[in-house]
């Protein structure tokens, strides 16, 4: 047995195979053991829960119908003896006859026997402002249970009025003076308001009754009344004490079902609950989640199959690793013998299996190498040779002659085309996602457009995927339709494969050579990025677009212009509309002039941001060149009425916070003051002033000054003018002229119709 041991243990350090077999193996036990613990774990904690909340729920049903059944027949009967001639006589009668005297134990008795939960009965009489119970027969102001007068004191009857489970202390004591308190739940009674049975249900029977015990359960009772008073539970410290500002009550009021769960505390408790029941009362049970630590009934049973699971895979990893151990080791030797010197590398140790994947390796790459490089190396070329084609930026990127004629051999038929493919750049989250858009992109159209020809495909720097398309010559108009069909299939079948993400096509014009194929790759550009901006659906042929020539592309500086002047005075409807036709009129821009135009907007609405001391309106951050370039029309547009709303938004409140309405029209007074002697003064530049409209400022003056601010103006120029006929020498002329007054005639007729005289007469006067 010692030297079966001690050789087991030699192998160990010998053989770095068997070492590393056996973490291999360890390892994987150890991941399983983890994942069965966690689920394990889980499933019981999930089933514990699970079962917790089943017997909270059936708890609550059990109590709901208990307490239904038991204090629904004590009702029942309370309520027929309120109609006897005995009950009546006690409660409602003025004088305390022999007969009624002799009968009153005999009829105390019947009520308080019919029920183990009856503790007490009391039956009070205000006529005679009395109350019997089971000590006899006392006046109000020597009863001992004076608690009970005031809260019958606060509650105003009906015809058969009750309020169910009010709990309270009760003096069961006869005296005042040496109270003995009990927990007790009334039931009031009333058929008039000359007096009131009291029935007194024991708390401690009740609650034995109602709840099952709750020994080590992780389940809380609690019920309350109609009036949100707690009136039995778990937990007795909580007796008479009101749940109307708890949380978990309220939560419960707002629900609409009268039964239902919720979680509360991140989860980590769950609440049931019965809403509104019998007689008014409300029945809520909160569980406790239930988890694995360190003392509770689960953490044993945790670790006992912890450790039955480890000492099995520590045995069984061993023994795995014996078995897989020799036959590599034998490999390793056999393949050892047969290499040559110049073949065997580098020393590895005693690591058979490493030594055995490099052996491979090797010879796999030595086969692989040569034609991934040759094919590799072939189509970059290729790829980087039509780039510059399409795009020369300088000379020395010009492919050679010799290049382009061997490429030409390849593409050998009359006629080129460039497609340009482009995916919805927003929907591209990482550069990943775009590498693998754009592939499956160039597969899917690749087997569409070889149907035509032969085909180039080329990935340049952006996220589009173009394509040199290589055809024959037109016979009779049925390539060119066929082509057509071949082209519109395409997105259609690129949509499919990508789950429906939005794609745009451009086909530049038909060119005779590969020089000529940068005219066909900037009008496949232009024609791309217009479907992009429009939102076209349909392949977009450059040859069949129309664009405004360059002056017609100019900035809508009219447009611009209504819009500041909407916003400057708040007329949001008419910003919007401006917007919204700004945009029409752009989109229909080549993409540069679109993008200038919606940058052009950005600076002019910053300047008027900056005039108008607004902050930046715009939640989502200025824009530049490259943000617009990934925009559509309708983004834009979006973008901008959103913009000019929260500009608007913000110069209302700030005209709201920055002064009152009686500051507005003192500052309006003011200015008309002021100006009074300026003959351009007019309401208008008043509305421009403070950057309102015309119509606006004179309703907003009308209602906070009480009249119009034509009136106001006519007044203060009469007053001016009476002040200067008054106070000065100054000729009528000179008075006419200084008021603002064309003619000496006007001036005159304004006088007089406000006056009653002409400015002589009131003079003279």
């Amino acid at each position: 047995m010692a030297t079966g041991r001690s050789r087991l243990l030699q192998e160990f350090k010998r053989s770095h195979t068997l070492r590393r077999t056996l973490s291999i193996f360890m390892a994987v036990t150890v991941v399983m053991f983890i994942a069965v613990l966690v689920l394990s774990t889980n499933q019981m904690v999930n089933d514990s829960n699970t079962q917790h909340q089943r017997q909270a729920t059936a708890s609550l049903q059990q109590a709901e119908t208990l307490n239904n059944t038991a204090v629904r027949s004590i009702s029942d009967y309370m309520l027929t003896r309120l109609e006897s001639y005995e009950v009546r006589g006690i409660l409602y009668g003025r004088e305390y006859t022999p007969y009624l005297a002799i009968h009153c134990r005999d009829i105390y008795d019947q009520l308080t026997n019919i029920s183990d939960l009856i503790h007490s009965v009391q039956m009070v009489n205000f006529s005679t402002s009395t109350v019997l119970d089971h000590n006899g027969r006392y006046t109000f102001s020597r009863y001992g249970d004076q608690d009970l007068l005031i809260l019958l004191g606060t509650i105003e009857p009906s015809n058969r009025t009750r309020i169910y489970y009010y709990p309270r202390v009760m003096n069961t004591s006869a005296s005042r003076v040496t109270p003995v308190q009990r927990n007790v739940i009334s039931m009031i009674f009333y058929l008039n308001k000359a007096g009131a049975l009291v029935v007194n249900l024991d708390y401690a029977s009740y609650k034995n009754m109602i709840l099952a015990p709750t020994v080590d359960s992780p389940t809380a009772y609690y019920l309350i009344n109609s009036t949100g008073a707690f009136f039995c539970g778990t937990d007795d410290e909580l007796f008479t004490a009101s749940m109307a500002e708890d949380e978990l009550y309220r939560q419960m009021m707002a629900a609409d079902d009268e039964s239902g769960m919720f979680t509360i505390d991140d989860g980590r408790r769950v609440v049931n609950y019965l809403h509104n029941v019998s007689q008014g009362a409300s029945y809520i049970a909160v569980t406790e989640i239930e988890g694995v630590y360190i003392g509770s009934p689960l953490f044993w049973q945790v670790i006992g199959l912890a450790v039955l699971f480890l000492v099995a895979s520590v045995a069984i990893s061993i023994g795995l690793a014996l078995l897989t151990s020799k036959p590599i080791r034998a490999l390793h030797q056999s393949v050892r013998e047969q290499l040559t010197e110049d073949m065997l590398m580098e020393e590895t140790g005693d690591d058979e299996i490493s030594f055995l994947g490099n052996v491979y390796q090797s010879i796999m790459d030595s086969n692989r190498t040569l034609t991934e490089k040759s094919k590799l190396y072939q189509i970059e070329r290729e790829s980087q040779l039509l780039l510059n084609l399409m795009n020369p930026v300088s000379p020395s990127l010009r492919a050679s002659a010799a290049a382009v004629a061997e490429l030409e051999t390849k593409l050998s038929r009359p006629r080129f085309r460039v497609v340009a493919l482009m995916p919805d750049r927003r929907r591209i989250q990482m550069e990943t996602d775009a590498q693998a858009i754009r592939h499956g992109l160039a597969t899917t159209a690749g087997e569409i457009l070889r149907t035509l020809g032969t085909v180039r495909t080329i990935f340049p720097p952006s996220f589009q995927v173009l394509f040199l398309i290589n055809t024959d010559d037109t016979q009779g108009g049925y390539l060119v339709e066929k082509e057509r069909e071949a082209l519109q299939r395409i997105l259609p079948a690129c949509q499919k494969s990508l789950h429906g993400m939005a794609l745009y096509m451009g086909i530049g014009k038909e060119v005779a050579s590969l020089d000529e194929i940068a005219e066909s790759y900037s009008g496949a550009e232009e024609a791309v990025q217009h479907a992009y901006v429009r939102q076209m659906t349909e392949p977009a042929f450059r040859e069949e677009l129309t664009f405004p020539d360059l002056n017609a592309q100019a900035y809508a500086f009219d447009l611009d212009e209504e819009i500041t002047k909407a916003v400057r005075h708040m007329e949001r409807e008419d910003a919007e509309s401006a917007v919204k036709h700004f945009f029409e009129r752009v989109s229909g821009y080549n993409h540069n002039q679109f993008v200038r135009s919606t940058l052009h907007l950005d600076v002019v609405l910053q300047r008027l941001e900056i005039s108008l001391q607004i902050d930046h309106a715009s939640d989502s951050g200025r824009i530049d060149t490259a943000t617009v370039s990934h925009w559509n029309a309708e983004d834009a547009c979006q973008y901008f009425l959103h913009r000019v709303q929260m500009d608007i938004a913000q110069l209302q409140d700030m005209k709201k916070s920055n002064s009152s309405e009686n500051e507005l029209i003192e500052k309006i007074d003011r200015m008309i003051d002021e100006n009074i002697f300026n003959p351009d003064f007019s309401i208008a530049q008043l509305a421009d002033e403070f950057s309102f409209s015309v119509n606006y400022l004179r309703s907003l003056y009308k209602v906070g000054a009480g009249e119009s601010l034509s009136t106001r103006i006519t007044r203060k120029r009469v007053e001016a003018a009476c002040q200067l006929l008054d106070n000065t020498d100054e000729s009528i002329e000179s008075i006419t002229m200084k008021l603002g007054f064309s003619t000496r005639n006007y001036f005159f007729t304004f006088f007089k119709k406000h006056m009653g005289v002409t400015p002589a007469q009131y003079r003279n006067r």
